[in-house]
């Protein structure tokens, strides 16, 4: 399971959406004090991703919490839109091939394909959304900060 900090940023019950920065791999690095790419990677801005899960746990715009991401439904998505459009548009090239005899007719039978296999893995995304299947899961609730205030 990979798990990630994530910042709770609107709540609309029974749906919250939370807030990730996204590591890059010099994240995790113990030289990228004294790596070129490490210094461009601190220099560029770090990029926030946001999503809505469903839950009842009750949670307060800004509180931070340990979200786990399970890996059955992460490579079923990454299976999905990169296998299946690719799969599709080799199929579809393949069939127009044989069907037409003509190279153009092989380029359109596989864009057809991949734009099929996008079209498919969105379809396929959305019915598990509405499920409830994206695999993401609430691990911990860090407790909320209280400002320090000088008197």
């Amino acid at each position: 399971m990979f798990e990630q900090v994530a910042t709770v940023t609107r709540i609309h019950s029974p749906f919250v959406e939370l807030e990730v920065q996204q590591a890059t791999s010099c994240d995790g690095c113990a030289s990228q004090e004294g790596c070129s790419t490490g210094v461009v990677n601190k220099a560029l801005t770090k990029r926030l991703q946001r999503f809505q899960m469903k839950t009842d746990i009750q949670l307060s715009v800004g509180q931070q919490v340990k979200i786990g991401i399970q890996e059955k439904p992460l490579l079923k998505a990454a299976l999905l839109v990169y296998i299946l459009p690719l799969l599709l548009a080799i199929f579809m090239a393949g069939l127009a091939e044989s069907i037409y005899i003509n190279d153009i007719a092989s380029v359109i039978g596989a864009l057809a394909g991949g734009v099929i296999g996008f079209g498919l893995a969105k379809w396929q995304t959305r019915i598990d959304d509405r499920i409830g299947e994206d695999g993401i899961v609430i691990l911990e609730i860090y407790p909320e900060t209280i400002p320090v205030y000088a008197v």
